[in-house]
């Protein structure tokens, strides 16, 4: 004989649990998605709002600063390590590169120009001292890609898995947070040129996900900003 199974809720048991493992909860996707923004902002803070902040405030000796960073890039790698990050979604592509370039390019044409001009006027208050070759040849070759893989791969990858941040804000927080780093100069132009700097970047970046171009174009530029004295 068969056995009716009774549901107390109504309707039939077994179709109940049948059904129980594709329910939808939306409340588990909201939670999920806020812990996901509730970890980036703690990521922010830990690897670029804190140590920044140290250094402008004296914490750590401003001649430090190259350390510190090496320091935040390590820490943001094994970050992306962990989050099981691939190459691709680190902007570590060929895809639309000639694109990439083509804008970067055009941009620190223009940039170049730009802070050269402000170099001549005088706003740009340059350092005394110079860097050397080998100085010059890190910057360009490790320290102005490390940053865009920071600010534009690692911070978009995270971003983009929270889910809940419009493209718009998401090249905002990215711009912000960038031309933060260099408040530790207290010069105000120079964080107007970083912020513009950023931006520009943020919008190629998300148009055309490659880190080789905003890489290039960010190297060029931060070594013609080494040259005038500015960094």
């Amino acid at each position: 004989m068969k056995q009716l199974q009774i549901n107390p809720l109504g309707g039939n048991a077994g179709s109940t649990i049948a059904n129980a493992p594709g329910r939808s909860f939306p409340f588990l996707k909201r939670w999920d998605r806020s812990s996901a923004g509730f970890r980036f902002f703690v990521l922010l803070l830990i690897n670029c709002y804190a140590p920044v902040f140290l250094i402008w405030s004296g914490a750590i000796p401003f001649a430090y600063r190259f350390h510190v960073l090496a320091v935040v890039s390590l820490s943001f790698i094994a970050h992306s390590v962990h989050r099981g990050y691939r190459l691709h979604d680190l902007g570590f592509t060929l895809e639309h590169n000639w694109n990439s370039i083509r804008w970067n390019l055009l941009f620190c044409t223009i940039g170049g120009i730009g802070l050269y001009c402000a170099y001549r006027a005088g706003w740009l208050m340059p350092r005394e001292y110079s860097y050397s070759l080998a100085c010059f040849l890190f910057y360009i070759v490790i320290l102005a890609p490390v940053q865009e893989l920071i600010f534009r791969g690692i911070l978009f990858a995270e971003m983009k898995r929270c889910r809940n941040i419009a493209p718009k804000m998401m090249i905002l927080i990215s711009t912000i947070t960038f031309s933060y780093l260099h408040i530790i100069y207290n010069h105000p132009v120079l964080l107007l040129i970083t912020f513009v700097s950023g931006l520009v970047w943020g919008m190629i970046y998300l148009r055309w996900p490659s880190i080789w171009g905003i890489s290039l174009s960010h190297s060029l530029l931060g070594a013609l900003a080494m040259f005038l004295g500015v960094l």
